[in-house]
């Protein structure tokens, strides 16, 4: 039994339609045409990457390291985590904070603060993760300072 054999045809269709094969035909044809495309995309080269794609954004043309690009992607990598760190005290420690504070007061189910718990606990977690890739981050500058 192949992948596509459960799918109807018009979910055929549409993975068809996603790759850019004819949506034409009947549920066996569809299926074939498919597994064909898959059968050429696994003997197929891969791609070569373009040259900007192949540029590590850490290192001199010459293989040897940039200080100043390096440098400068730390204080990207810090500055996104700042701004993730922002984001997440705005966008869902505040609203938790207010949804906690109002399903105490109106007595709501204990399964209603116990996920509210487990979300707060994974963004603590989160938050955490943030603050140590920032100093990791700060700590791979002086490093390439040296």
């Amino acid at each position: 039994m192949g992948m596509y054999d459960n799918l109807t045809a018009d979910q055929l269709r549409e993975q068809a339609e996603k790759r850019d094969l004819p949506k034409s035909g009947t549920k066996p044809e569809l299926i074939a045409r498919l597994e064909a495309a898959d059968r050429d995309q696994a003997t197929a080269p891969a791609e070569e990457p373009t040259q900007e794609a192949k540029a590590n954004p850490l290192l001199a043309d010459d293989g040897t390291v940039s200080v100043d690009d390096a440098l400068a992607f730390t204080d990207q990598v810090r500055a996104l985590a700042e701004e993730i760190s922002d984001r997440l005290t705005a966008e869902v420690v505040e609203p938790l904070t207010g949804f906690e504070t109002n399903v105490s007061a109106e007595g709501r189910s204990e399964v209603l603060t116990a996920a509210s718990r487990r979300v707060r606990g994974h963004v603590d977690d989160l938050m955490r993760d943030l603050r140590a890739l920032s100093a990791s981050a700060g700590l791979m500058g002086q490093d390439v300072l040296r």
